[in-house]
């Protein structure tokens, strides 16, 4: 919204300055024939990253007992691997800042009917317009009840995070655009194909588990999976855009456009393991049945594989000084 009042009322008064100039020597002005240009202008990047997360978790106790014994089956249980499979799905917005661009370009115009201008441009941007991403996204997984208790109680959360900076982008296009004002400035839609750079795109996928097992009879918090994603670094896409040309002489022009460039949506895959480990000393009914000293060693694997959909967009606005040829 800030970029399109800035665009708007930087057309009114481009429009005004090109009308203090007298109709008569508008009348002289030629729109055909080729130009070099160069500007400054604002931007945002914008767009919607995704995550599609499985992560499989697998429980495993292990009783240790240090003398002989005839432990019961209520005292210290050797519980075998448990797998779970999780899936969360989490959301993000691409949350940018308002950036500074420069840019250069080259152009070549045609009168093609009386009042009728079409045209072809090639520019390249230079920027260094950043965004950050955030999300996340919980579950929660119980079994069937044994014996009136729950077997296991898993709650999970995966989260994203992470940022992507632009580069540069460069637009090869066209315009087609009516004269207005005696002549003396040019009305114009654009559209064209562009390539998106970006520096060092990553994002941080991360799955957090708390676990209950027998009804919180055993109950432990593990660390999860912490997965660090290159994301691409490159998008081609179309732009859109409207513009004004004002002649100030018949060599010098202003230029002023608001564009809108939207890219194809790119993934990328992730996968990572990881294993927590928990000896716990002092565990019920040590001591009892003969038995001096017993550890519970309690071990979860974490196996976590995914992909990151990423799927950005640029609003800009531009001022431009043309040397027309």
């Amino acid at each position: 919204m800030y970029l399109r009042n800035v665009l708007a009322a930087s057309v009114s008064g481009i429009v005004c300055l090109g009308a203090s100039i007298s109709a008569a020597s508008a009348q002289g002005y030629n729109w055909t024939g080729f130009s070099f240009y160069g500007g400054v202008g604002g931007q945002i990047l914008d767009g919607d990253v995704s995550v599609n997360d499985k992560t499989r978790y697998g429980y495993k106790q292990e009783c240790e007992y240090t003398s002989s014994g005839t432990p019961t089956a209520l005292l210290c249980i050797d519980i075998p691997l448990l797998s779970v499979l999780n899936t969360n799905k989490v959301f993000s917005a691409l949350d940018g800042d308002p950036g500074v661009f420069g840019t250069v370009g080259v152009a070549g115009d045609v009168e093609a009917t009386p009042g009728v201008v079409i045209g072809a441009f090639a520019d390249i941007d230079f920027s260094n317009t950043d965004a950050n991403f955030s999300g996340a996204s919980s579950s929660t997984i119980k079994s069937l009840d044994i014996y009136g208790k729950e077997l296991f109680n898993l709650s999970s959360t995966t989260s994203v995070s992470g940022s992507m900076e632009v580069d540069y982008t460069y637009t090869f296009g066209g315009r087609i655009g009516v004269l207005t004002l005696n002549r003396q400035a040019l009305l114009y839609l654009l559209g064209g194909y562009t390539r998106l750079e970006l520096d060092g795109a990553a994002a941080t996928v991360q799955n957090a588990v708390d676990l209950s097992i027998l009804g919180g009879t055993i109950s432990t918090g593990f660390s999860g999976n912490r997965i660090s994603v290159n994301l691409p670094d490159n998008f081609d896409g179309y732009t859109v855009g409207v513009g004004t040309q004002v002649k100030l002489t018949q060599g010098f022009s202003v230029k002023l456009e608001g564009r809108y460039s939207g890219f194809e949506s790119k993934s990328v895959s992730y996968s990572g393991r990881s294993r927590d480990v928990t000896r716990d000393k002092t565990w019920l009914g040590c001591g009892h049945w003969g038995v001096s000293k017993c550890n519970r060693r309690i071990t979860k694997l974490t196996e976590s594989s995914g992909t990151i959909n990423v799927d950005p967009e640029i609003w800009s606005g531009r001022i431009l000084l043309s040397l027309d040829f």
